[in-house]
């Protein structure tokens, strides 16, 4: 996952960081002299696990470990209206040889009245294991028509990553089944980032377990 001493690592910042020029703020820091990152940021909205509605700010930073530590605790830092942030640090990835620049992008968002739909989603426990995704994996395989797939993150929280694709019914099903857990005792935290356009190729539910096929971006 690294090369010549740098790495593609994915963060997740909360706070209030909408609509106060965050995004404008962590490109200008990070295509700074002192840092030089490539990558990209972008606004993500979803629901907590309460249902109320979240606002985040998603980035990759791809450099040295050392500038990205610099670009993290400035983003903790935020910006004049932002005012201090939470970052989450969710992944390290394979590298992008060609990526030279640091983007704003704009995520398509699904129609969130579409009968079907495509979400990604953050699952958490105090106690994650790998028995966790299993779970997951055995109780996708149990509703037709369900696909996507999950993936253990080896970040500050060892967090399990999962897109469900399906009807919104199925997804809420599915959503409810990680929330219970493995073991009935856990307290299982799943928190909605963001609705996706759906993938008319895809057919089954898998875990990524090689670090090739990691999701990243």
């Amino acid at each position: 996952m690294s090369g010549n001493g740098n790495v593609r690592v994915r963060v997740l910042i909360s706070g209030n960081v909408q609509g106060v020029g965050f995004r404008a703020f962590t490109k200008k820091n990070a295509k700074a002299d002192d840092l030089k990152l490539s990558g990209f940021v972008q606004n993500l909205n979803g629901t907590n696990k309460s249902d109320k509605k979240i606002k985040l700010v998603e980035a990759v930073f791809q450099g040295t470990s050392e500038a990205i530590d610099q670009m993290i605790e400035r983003c903790k830092k935020g910006n004049l209206w932002s005012g201090g942030t939470k970052v989450e640090k969710l992944h390290c990835y394979p590298l992008k040889k060609d990526e030279s620049e640091f983007d704003e992008e704009y995520p398509m968002t699904a129609d969130i009245n579409n009968k079907s739909v495509r979400i990604r989603v953050l699952i958490s426990s105090q106690t994650p294991n790998q028995d966790s995704i299993e779970h997951i994996k055995e109780k996708a395989d149990r509703i037709n028509g369900l696909y996507g797939w999950a993936q253990n993150l080896n970040g500050d929280n060892e967090t399990i990553e999962a897109v469900f694709q399906g009807t919104s019914e199925n997804v809420e099903t599915m959503i409810q089944h990680c929330k219970n857990g493995s073991n009935p005792s856990e307290e299982v935290k799943v928190k909605e980032l963001h609705r996706y356009p759906l993938k008319d190729d895809e057919n089954s539910f898998t875990i990524i377990r090689k670090e090739k096929e990691i999701k990243g971006d």
